[in-house]
């Protein structure tokens, strides 16, 4: 899946979690984490919408929910 198209839902999705209107600030790292997780879970073949599986992956890192 194209990197820049799941960057686009990563910020959308964490801007979905704040009131801010600039969404909650994520540094290069944890965007670059994120973005390996939802590669990771989209190349296992997990079944479901992108949008979802981006939510799950960003719900379970901001609640510190994560499996490593």
């Amino acid at each position: 899946m194209e990197q820049k198209f799941l960057q686009k839902q990563i910020r959308a999705v964490a801007k979905s979690y704040t009131e801010m209107e600039m969404g909650l600030p994520l540094s290069e790292q944890e965007e670059e984490h994120l973005l390996a997780r939802i590669q990771k879970k989209l190349a296992d073949g997990e079944t479901g919408e992108v949008r979802e599986i981006v939510h799950d992956v960003i719900y379970t890192f901001f609640t510190g929910q994560e499996e490593d």
